[in-house]
């Protein structure tokens, strides 16, 4: 489904969003000698007649609906550029048919590194100018901007950065049991063997079966990323690494024995559950953490959101929530994150005035304004410069995990091959309910490469 709506100055501080039954003109193409990013030392000249840009991206969700389109309209109003917005479903379906189909489109907004990469070696992409690279990779680092590169050239300006890598928990039930916070995977295991011991349940609990092991395969991933060089992820989920190299096994068994220890959490209810006096009841992860029935639960920011209206963040009362880096067994913090880039099919002035705008921590600021005030963020930005009084105290924390990050890796549901992954998840459950030994699970994994 698409949404047009053309973004362009009517009066100062004034911008009109209008139905637009118009065709964008055609993006030009990259000369397809260029192998390395451009040497320009000075920021892009705008012309004096600039023309349309057609930008094509998500409509956004809940709060964040229509904030995009109104931060680059306040864009378009600052530098009297003329912008269409189409919102789609499938932002990184629509650059794919539009590249292969050389369909309209100048600007895309896509969150598949994938993709991205290769569109870089298509030439679908267009190299981004020294000057906007530098401006851009001093807002957001090397942990942001490494993936959307190709070999010293940046194809991809990140404009948020929706991390998955994080651990939500009360900190006053954690200050009242005397535990700490772990920052390792010994000291995770180490926690959860200690809340054993007082009776408590370390780890909250799923709706059903496929959540469960959703998850068990999430924590695989999140284990090898930062167990080792993360150059291991990589080869593993690109098939040039074999599941059952012994650092795989490792931590497949480091997995499977933090999950088989009893009474650790990670349960489903039943459909009719009658629990006895030392059956304590499995509860899920917004009930379990409020009412301190469990107390760690593993996810991106969507489990904030999954928390009843009037849920405290990161204020330091008794009830409120807050959030935590995944722990690494060396402490080491490269972090799994859902990232979006603005790509550029075009080589023109005003479009890389309108990039280094979406890689900006004004644009983070401007699309933050749009969205009614709420304590859970729909959208994160790891960019430095935001105006942190505009930050919520739970954004405030996600930033500081975001800080800490070296490296971010897509999901790796995003980066394994079809095949590969529905084995990963059957392979994943059986190995977590004890039924599957782990080389068994490791060979036929490798077996559906």
């Amino acid at each position: 489904m698409l949404h047009r709506a053309r973004i362009g100055v009517i009066a100062a501080a004034t911008v009109l969003i209008t139905v637009s039954c118009t065709a964008a003109p055609g993006p030009s193409k990259a000369d397809s000698s260029t192998t390395a990013a451009p040497t320009t030392t000075a920021p892009p000249t705008l012309s004096t007649a600039p023309q349309p840009i057609l930008v094509i991206g998500p409509a956004g969700i809940g709060a964040d609906l229509g904030a995009i389109e109104h931060a680059i309209g306040l864009h378009a109003v600052r530098t009297g550029t003329s912008i269409e917005y189409i919102a789609v479903d499938d932002p990184n379906r629509e650059f794919g048919r539009r590249s292969a189909q050389d369909l309209p489109g100048d600007v895309f907004l896509i969150d598949s590194g994938a993709l991205l990469r290769q569109a870089a070696i298509d030439r679908t992409a267009v190299v981004i100018p020294r000057a906007v690279d530098t401006a851009i990779s001093d807002t957001w680092g090397v942990t942001w901007t490494l993936p959307a590169r190709l070999g010293d050239a940046l194809y991809g300006a990140p404009i948020d950065s929706s991390i998955e890598s994080l651990v939500w928990f009360q900190p006053a039930a954690f200050d009242g049991g005397r535990y700490d916070v772990p920052e390792t995977w010994n000291q995770l295991v180490n926690l959860a063997e200690e809340m054993i011991d007082d009776d408590r349940v370390p780890f909250c609990g799923f709706d059903d079966d496929a959540e469960r092991t959703r998850s068990f395969v999430d924590w695989t991933f999140e284990l090898i990323v930062r167990s080792h060089d993360v150059s291991v992820y990589d080869q593993i989920l690109a098939e040039e690494l074999s599941y059952t190299d012994w650092k795989i096994f490792g931590d497949l068994t480091k997995m499977r024995d933090l999950w088989a220890t009893k009474d650790v959490g990670f349960g489903i209810p039943e459909e009719e559950q009658n629990v006895g006096e030392d059956e304590p009841e499995v509860l899920q992860g917004a009930v379990g953490l409020l009412d301190r029935s469990c107390h760690l639960v593993h996810g991106g920011v969507e489990v904030a959101q999954s928390f009843p209206e009037g849920t405290r963040f990161a204020d330091g009362t008794p009830d409120a929530i807050d959030v935590a880096l995944f722990p690494g067994p060396r402490g080491n913090v490269p972090v799994i994150a859902d990232v979006t880039y603005a790509v550029s099919r075009v080589d023109q002035a005003e479009v890389w005035s309108l990039i280094q705008y979406l890689g900006s921590a004004e644009f983070a600021d401007d699309r933050r304004g749009a969205q009614g005030d709420s304590d859970v963020p729909d959208f994160q930005s790891a960019a430095s410069g935001q105006d942190l009084f505009r930050l919520s105290l739970l954004e405030l924390s996600l930033l500081d995990v975001m800080s800490r990050a070296t490296e971010s890796r897509e999901h790796w549901s995003e980066l394994a091959p079809p095949a590969v992954r529905i084995v990963l998840l059957e392979r994943g459950e059986a190995v977590s309910n004890g039924n599957s030994g782990i080389v068994d699970a490791l060979e036929t994994i490798d077996a559906a490469f």
